[in-house]
């Protein structure tokens, strides 16, 4: 595997304070290497003891026709990537899936169609389908709880619980209305659905047949997916971006904060202390065409989270490229191929002056810049504040920060980038921090050179 290249990016700023970070360049597609497969599009991966499960389609004019495969563990990962997968085995299926969950012996699928597909996984080059069993509604994601040999189903409408005891045949045992499911995630006894325009619904399942609705926490607009990270839900959407909600205490969650992000933000895994956010359609100047973009945060313990840049997962075709699975700090893309990446956005050493008590924006670095510029910035502490970048003529390019200050150093990239994702053009630039507590900001100015 190929170590990815570091950046290290140190710099004094109002006086003896310095923030040294190193991270990767994510202007260029970080892939170790391309792994071609037999299939032209990929749609759902899942890792399983020592195979990796994936959902394809030949996706030609004439068939669309799902297949479950599956692929032979890289051997050496994570020291090694092979050029091409081994299949083991494929299966047509029925329908198109949209999640995997693996239980031993069985994998459960579940997507576009009003049912469950099990398949016996116990021998991976021989799959076979066990049996289908019919749901009320399609269903939009699948979380298991091993622990309890629970199997839960966010059915748009409702989340509902199947008993696993006999991994071959679940049987429903609860059920809780929870409108707008669209994704899950667990601690514990505790699941935490993200719910499309509704928020962060949090249900204590601590009795499978009596579920019920802690709280339900607005996130400010639609959202797609959550993850949880220590104390926090992580929640992405479309108009969202990035999410933070407190739910120390799950009966009380409490919504922290949002870092706006490119593109229509579809889904969030997390991994190694980063945060990979899979957005969708850009318009990759490059090659012209439609792509997806994923971008990386680092994942602070009590601070925003910290965007460290992102790319296009530019792959042929592109329309479904996107983060699909994690394994240690490595992750698999997929569309026509399916491809390795590794990310490094780790800390070197961070020394940050005493907090401020009021907003100080450093000059930008370097100036003139192509085709990024570093921009060093604190706001006083609990104050409400964003950092965006404007043309000369006044109009708002991007919003690159939004938070609450910490009173220290924080730092964030701009590459050159609109907020609808096209390039920018050669001219200069004003940078315009805002503290919007008491209305204060500041403005410095920066050329783009090409």
């Amino acid at each position: 595997m190929r170590t990815a290249a570091i950046v290290v990016l140190a710099f004094s700023l109002w006086g003896a304070g310095y923030v040294a970070a190193a991270c990767e360049d994510w202007s260029t597609p970080p892939w170790t290497q391309t792994t071609y497969t037999s299939m032209n599009s990929w749609y759902v991966l899942e890792v399983g003891p020592d195979f990796i499960l994936a959902i394809g389609s030949i996706n030609s004019a004439y068939d669309r026709t799902p297949y479950l495969v599956a692929f032979e563990f890289p051997p050496g990962f994570p020291n090694g990537f092979p050029a091409r997968l081994h299949v083991l085995s494929q299966l047509m299926l029925p329908n198109f899936a949209e999640s995997i969950c693996i239980n031993g012996d069985f994998a459960y699928l579940a997507g576009n169609a009003a049912e469950l597909t099990i398949v016996d996984i116990s021998d991976p080059t021989a799959m076979v389908i066990d049996h289908t069993m019919p749901l009320p509604v399609a269903s939009r994601d699948l979380l298991l709880d091993p622990s309890r040999d629970l199997l839960f189903s966010a059915e748009w409408n409702s989340v509902r619980i199947y008993s696993t005891e006999q991994p071959d045949d679940p049987v429903l045992v609860g059920s809780v209305v929870s409108p707008q499911s669209t994704a899950m995630a667990r601690d514990g006894e505790l699941i935490y659905t993200a719910c499309a325009s509704l928020g962060l619904r949090v249900i204590d399942a601590s009795d499978p047949e009596l579920p019920v609705e802690l709280a339900l926490s607005f996130a400010g607009g639609t959202v797609r997916d959550v993850a949880l990270w220590q104390n926090r839900a992580l929640m992405v959407g479309p108009t969202v971006g990035l999410v933070s909600i407190d739910v120390t205490q799950p009966a009380a969650p409490m919504y922290l904060d949002r870092v706006p992000c490119e593109g229509e933000v579809e889904s969030i895994t997390i991994a190694g202390g980063h945060a990979y956010l899979r957005s969708l359609n850009f318009l990759d100047p490059e090659i012209g065409f439609y792509q997806n973009k994923v971008h990386l945060f680092r994942l602070l313990a009590a601070d925003t989270p910290l965007f460290c840049g992102s790319f296009f997962s530019r792959t042929a075709g592109g329309l479904n490229a996107g983060v699909l699975a994690v394994m240690s700090d490595a992750f698999l893309l997929a569309d026509s191929n399916i491809m390795m990446a590794v990310a490094q956005c780790e800390p070197v050493s961070t020394v940050r002056d005493v907090p401020a008590t009021a907003l100080e924006l450093g000059q930008p670095r370097p100036n003139p810049f192509n085709p990024a510029v570093e921009l060093a910035f604190r706001l006083p502490r609990d104050h409400a504040g964003r950092l965006s970048v404007y043309d000369m003529q006044g109009r708002k390019v991007q919003t690159l920060w939004m938070g609450l200050g910490d009173g220290l150093v924080e730092s964030f990239v701009w590459r050159g980038q609109t907020c609808q994702g096209s390039t920018a053009p050669s001219g200069t630039y004003l940078f315009v921090l805002q503290d919007e507590e008491n209305g204060d900001r500041q403005i410095k100015r920066a050329s783009l050179v090409k």
